[in-house]
């Protein structure tokens, strides 16, 4: 078992390619959103609406907390 970790370890190294299914999975701005507005004490259901209302296509998350926050002032 440490001769293959050793082995795959050097391929990481010497600029070998990660695994297919490894690596970040893809962005989603929205449910990214939810979750910070949850973890700022949004409790679930509003902070989806929050971040649902808050959400234009193509904007990135940092822009759909602080339309959600902006919107949860009013």
């Amino acid at each position: 078992m440490v001769l293959e970790l050793r082995d795959r370890a050097a391929q990481f190294g010497a600029g070998g390619a990660l695994p297919t299914g490894s690596g970040p999975a893809p962005a989603d701005p929205l449910s990214d959103a939810t979750v910070a507005l949850q973890q700022l004490g949004y409790k679930p259901a509003e902070a989806a609406r929050l971040a649902r209302d808050a959400f234009n296509e193509g904007d990135e998350v940092a822009t759909v907390i602080r339309k959600a926050l902006q919107s949860a002032r009013r």
